[in-house]
């Protein structure tokens, strides 16, 4: 799996960060209303994955805050995405994923938001 260099990659796991927090519950509703699928589940950890395009999956990390860390996003594609996409593609493409998560627990619909 791919994620970026470090400073690109925080600039997409950021707004995620700011606008869910720890609120885990919030972020699974949208999640799922974007038909992301709950791989992986254990205590403070919540693997998803999603079908953003066809054969560029992307999976999404949420880790939740304990008493020593924050809680965390990690989105990561996997490293073929490039063979069908270019770098600057890839970015816009999680940037307008990033937006549709946040827009969805917003909202609570893909359908609306954009006006």
């Amino acid at each position: 799996m791919i994620g970026g260099v470090h400073g690109q990659s925080r600039l997409m796991n950021a707004p995620l960060e700011r606008y869910f927090g720890n609120d885990y519950l919030k972020f699974s509703e949208a999640a799922t209303r974007l038909c992301g699928i709950e791989e992986e589940s254990q205590v403070g950890k919540h693997l998803w994955n999603f079908d953003v395009l066809p054969k560029i999956p992307l999976k999404l990390v949420f880790y939740e805050a304990d008493e020593d860390f924050p809680a965390e996003i990690q989105i990561m594609l996997d490293k073929t995405a490039l063979q069908f996409l270019e770098f600057e593609c890839l970015a816009f493409m999680v940037g307008c994923f990033v937006r549709a998560l946040i827009k969805t627990a917003q909202y609570g619909d893909v359908v609306g938001w954009e006006q």
